[in-house]
Order: structure tokens, then C-alpha cells, then sequence
């Protein structure tokens, strides 16, 4: 089930300007207004709802229900009789997530580790986007991948950074000596609280060696390669191995996850796609 996908369908049509703000007062009023304050309401109707749809499922459980859920539960009830058990579907799944996390923690206060956590320099974009073409093919994978390229414009870079970091079960690192450097913005705000959890048994660390670096004097030194024996760096492979390694990258993350291979993906050699112009973000003080 593509829950971003399926969502968004049902809610497009009950969305429109003048709708909108009354769904969402009645879905978040209350304990619950910080989120109805997240969500901008302003933009076309498709715009709308998948900004709506992304934030609730960033948001994710509020309690035992999942704040998505919430959303839909309101709207259902305007939605025809030949939908409601697509509604209810969407709704159960959702909620089913929280009511699981709800049980795995023995700590309310503790985020449950659901997601693929990207960590890369921004200079090192190409790898990014070859990787995500990888990791988007399969679409059980899109709600769960995280990177900062999700941070919505406005938001507080370093809180939505320190938010979904808590949340990873699995860290990919598109790793060079640069990355790990000490003017790279990562070093302290992603990679050491990353294998402070991967001490505790909380997470996975899949690092992929980019470039040759000196990785006896790196942090991740004690850790086996995502690319195997050896560490072969992607720039010094051809570009069928280079997707066969990013494969295998995909390959150690459903095991993690506990998810069975969907379908083979495609071997053919893939082109990398353009690098996105540069983000303005981090601050300079912990460029990236």
C-alpha cells in the first residue's frame, strides 16, 4: 500500500480552499492545535494536499493514533459509501503503526526507529540522487526514507535534523574524508549521535565509501562497509558496478527492515541524474 499516494486521492476531492481550514480545525483542534499550525493552507488544491499529507506523515502518532489518521477519519464522513472502506484501510494501517509503537516503548517520551536516515555532503549530491533512485523504486520505502531534501522551506533545519535522526533505524552514509572532516556539518550533528545509537543496538549504520579516504582514521573504522569486503569507494567503480552496489545497499536495508525483495530491480547501467542546484541550507557555520 502506497500510503502517500492512497491518501492524497482521498483527500484531494473534500480540499479545496474554502473546505480546507474547516477539516483541519476539526481534525487538530484542542491539545492538538500545533498541528493545524504547521500546515499552511495556502496554494491550489493538489499543492495543498500533498504538503498536508507529507507534514501529517513527518508528524506521525500523536498518542495511539497516527496524526494522518486523524485527517482522514474527519474527511470520511463527506466521502461517498463506495470509498469508506478504502478510508478505513488507510486509517487502520496508520493507526496500527502507532498502536505497535505505542507498545515497543516502554518510554512514551522515546520516538520508535522507523526510518532510512540519508546522511551525505552536499557536494556529493550525484551519489545522493543515484541512491534515492535505487531506494524509490520500491514504494514501500517512501515514507520511511528521510533526508534533509524533506525539510519543509521555514522550518528549524537543526530540530528537524535532531527529530528524524531520533527516529532512524538505519543510517546511510555517503561517506568520504570529507564527510567526515570537521567542516562538515555532519560530524557533530548527525554521524556522532548516529553511532551513539548504533553502540546501543538502535541502529544500523550502512556507510558507502564514495572516494579512496583513510578510513583506518575514520569513525566508522570498526564498521563493515555497506559495499562489502574491501570498501571498494563508487568513483573507482564502472557504472554497472556502481548500481550493483547501491543495490546491495538496498538489499541490506529491507532485510533491517524485515521486508521481502518486491521484484528485482532493473541491472542495467543507470545514468546518474543532474545534480539539484545547491541548498541554501545549513547555516555556514556547519556546512555541508
Amino acid at each position: 500500500m502506497d500510503i502517500f499516494k492512497l491518501a492524497a486521492q482521498l483527500l484531494t476531492p473534500h480540499m479545496a480552499e474554502e473546505r480546507r481550514d474547516t477539516w483541519l480545525t476539526l481534525a487538530f483542534s484542542g491539545e492538538r492545535r500545533k498541528v493545524y499550525d504547521s500546515i499552511p493552507q495556502r496554494g491550489a488544491t493538489a499543492d495543498f494536499v500533498v504538503t498536508c499529507v507529507r507534514t501529517l506523515l513527518d508528524r506521525g502518532c500523536l498518542g495511539s493514533r497516527h496524526a494522518l489518521a486523524l485527517l482522514l477519519e474527519t474527511v470520511r464522513g463527506a466521502a461517498g459509501d463506495e470509498r469508506q472502506a478504502e478510508f478505513q484501510a488507510l486509517i487502520d494501517a496508520l493507526d496500527q503503526r502507532c498502536g505497535q509503537a505505542t507498545a515497543m516503548s516502554s518510554n512514551a517520551a522515546s520516538p520508535v526507529r522507523d526510518l532510512v536516515y540519508i546522511s551525505y555532503r552536499h557536494r556529493d549530491r550525484q551519489w545522493h540522487t543515484q541512491l534515492r533512485q535505487v531506494l524509490d523504486a520500491d514504494s514501500r520505502l517512501h515514507e520511511l526514507i528521510w533526508d534533509d531534501t524533506k525539510i519543509p522551506s521555514g522550518s528549524d533545519f537543526q530540530r528537524q535534523i535532531d527529530e528524524h535522526l531520533a527516529r532512524a533505524r538505519i543510517m546511510i552514509m555517503l561517506a568520504s574524508d570529507d564527510y567526515f572532516g570537521p567542516t562538515c556539518g555532519a560530524a557533530e550533528c548527525e554521524i556522532k549521535p548516529a553511532l551513539a545509537a548504533q553502540r546501543k543496538g538502535e541502529m544500523l549504520i550502512l556507510w558507502l565509501p564514495l572516494r579512496p579516504m583513510s578510513i583506518a582514521g575514520s569513525p566508522v573504522a570498526h564498521l563493515m562497509a555497506a559495499s562489502g569486503a574491501g570498501a571498494v569507494p563508487l568513483a573507482t567503480l564502472s557504472p554497472e558496478a556502481q548500481h550493483a552496489t547501491l543495490v546491495k545497499v538496498y538489499h541490506a536495508v529491507l532485510q533491517h527492515l524485515g521486508m521481502v525483495l518486491a521484484a528485482p530491480l532493473a541491472t542495467a547501467q543507470q545514468k546518474p541524474a543532474a545534480a539539484a542546484p545547491a541548498a541554501s541550507y545549513p547555516p555556514a557555520a556547519t556546512t555541508r
